[in-house]
């Protein structure tokens, strides 16, 4: 039986892993011409947490969670442009596989693209991330709700679905309504039921033009 001290110590281990893990981080300083104050006050605030310059108008750090967030945060109220390469957050090498390995095909070794229901080879599947890298690198809110949800990192299968090359390049970074059609359509079963929907409307518009001039001429 596992007792509460345990229990506490492992809670502790894990929170230290997660805000004293090394990632990287980038800002992009004022520019020097327009806002000198501006660019010293950033330049000296960046120093003093931990960054260093690696160009005329980029800091870098490697630092932990925890000081990431506090560099976050200033860079937000001074609206700075930065970069956070968290763990979270980057692109693995075999996120494809991982789809692939987890999702099945829908019919003969096709996939039905998630957003506009298409039947897509796989040799042509673009897989798509449904929470975009982009928009997770930014937005901490969003990092934690995907943790909150169980999601290990941005590759997660369940953040993986397939689409054609137009619907991949039309969403993009975009979130709102492309992430509602991503989830109901990464099943193939709803885009079976959507296609019989449709076969059995024509049908009926078609008995319907068979029918209707028959009436007339009777």
């Amino acid at each position: 039986m596992v007792d509460g001290d345990s229990i506490a110590k492992m809670h502790s281990k894990c929170y230290n892993e997660h805000m004293f893990r090394k990632e990287t981080i980038s800002v992009h300083l004022p520019n020097r011409k327009h806002n000198r104050r501006a660019y010293r006050r950033a330049k000296r605030k960046l120093k003093h947490l931990g960054m260093h310059k690696d160009s005329k108008t980029v800091m870098v750090a490697t630092l932990s969670t925890r000081r990431c967030e506090r560099i976050t945060k200033y860079c937000r109220e001074a609206h700075l442009r930065y970069f956070w390469e968290s763990k979270l957050s980057r692109r693995s090498s075999n996120y494809r596989k991982k789809f692939f390995d987890s999702h099945k095909p829908a019919v003969f070794g096709c996939y039905f693209c998630a957003y506009c229901g298409r039947l897509v080879p796989r040799s042509k599947v673009t897989v798509d991330h449904l929470y975009p890298i982009g928009k997770m690198r930014k937005d901490l809110k969003l990092q934690k709700k995907l943790k909150r949800r169980g999601y290990s990192n941005i590759n997660d299968p369940r953040n993986l679905v397939a689409s054609c090359h137009r619907c991949n390049q039309a969403k993009a970074a975009r979130m709102g309504s492309w992430i509602r059609k991503g989830r109901l359509g990464r099943h193939p079963i709803y885009w079976w039921i959507r296609h019989c929907i449709r076969m059995v409307l024509l049908l009926i518009i078609l008995c319907f033009l068979w029918i209707l001039p028959a009436v007339f001429v009777s």
